[in-house]
């Protein structure tokens, strides 16, 4: 066996709830599962304008990579601050402001979600707005279709990864003003299941965050797309050439027909129709 593999499941061993183990890791993929799938009903049931699937997919692969940085941030962040916390009491009784990994976790989420989800969107928005200011970065969030579709959708990524960083900065800078208060909420938050840490790890990794993820993937998902999709600006587009396409000039055997027939509706009634008509 690999010597990564028992550092991964060296957490099972303990009756504390851990991150890094396989039953972790299980539900971490399920998370992810989970997430994907609220995406695609809001996109399917949710949707009044309804995107393509490719202007879908790249919008929200967008917010996948986002996401996945940031999960496995807070994930290896938690671990590592749980651990040391771990090492720290190892022979001195726990503080009640040691928070384990779970709690950790919990807590980077929620200020992802309820702080990041904030800044993410401002900054995204304001990248945006001084990108409008210089012709050469100039960009309009979910259009792919101006001749460089990879291009244009790359430049998008790497600027909403921008974004969500810079919010992470901003998420980690309240943690370290309240870290002690909120490692005693989370301790006071899920006191009653530590016994269970099994069930307490698909609270905090598959019940929670599939709730407030997904929440957040809506929200961003309304800022990132574009408000009139590729494909119905192409056809308006198009009715719009049609519309003002000027209208085919008759030929020579329409012209000559047309004109006789002027000449028969203008000329005036004989005098025997007249006195039939009398």
């Amino acid at each position: 066996m690999p010597r990564y593999y028992f550092y991964l499941v060296e957490a099972d061993k303990t009756d504390d709830c851990k991150l890094l183990g396989w039953f972790g890791w299980i539900l971490q993929f399920t998370l992810g599962v989970m997430i994907f799938l609220s995406l695609v009903i809001k996109w399917r049931y949710f949707e009044k304008i309804k995107r393509s699937f490719k202007e879908w997919f790249m919008d929200s692969f967008k917010q996948g990579l986002g996401l996945f940085s940031t999960h496995f941030f807070n994930v290896f962040s938690a671990y590592l601050l749980g651990h040391e916390g771990e090492q720290e009491d190892s022979d001195v009784a726990a503080s009640p402001d040691q928070a384990d990994s779970c709690n950790w976790y919990f807590m980077n989420l929620i200020g992802d979600v309820f702080i990041g989800t904030f800044f993410n969107i401002l900054i995204y928005q304001g990248i945006i707005y001084v990108c409008s200011k210089v012709d050469c970065m100039k960009f309009e969030s979910g259009h792919y279709e101006d001749g460089h579709k990879i291009r244009s959708w790359l430049y998008q990524i790497f600027l909403w990864i921008l974004a969500v960083y810079i919010g992470k900065v901003i998420v980690l800078c309240f943690f370290v003003l309240w870290q002690d208060q909120l490692a005693s909420f989370t301790n006071m938050l899920f006191y009653p299941l530590d016994s269970q840490p099994q069930l307490k790890l698909v609270v905090v990794m598959i019940i929670i965050p599939t709730l407030l993820n997904s929440l957040q993937f809506w929200i961003q998902d309304n800022f990132l797309k574009n408000k009139i999709p590729d494909h119905i600006r192409h056809s308006a587009s198009s009715r719009h050439l049609l519309e003002d396409e000027p209208e085919p000039s008759p030929g020579k055997f329409e012209r000559s027909s047309s004109r006789r027939f002027s000449r028969k509706l203008s000329r005036k009634p004989s005098r025997r129709m007249s006195n039939e008509w009398v």
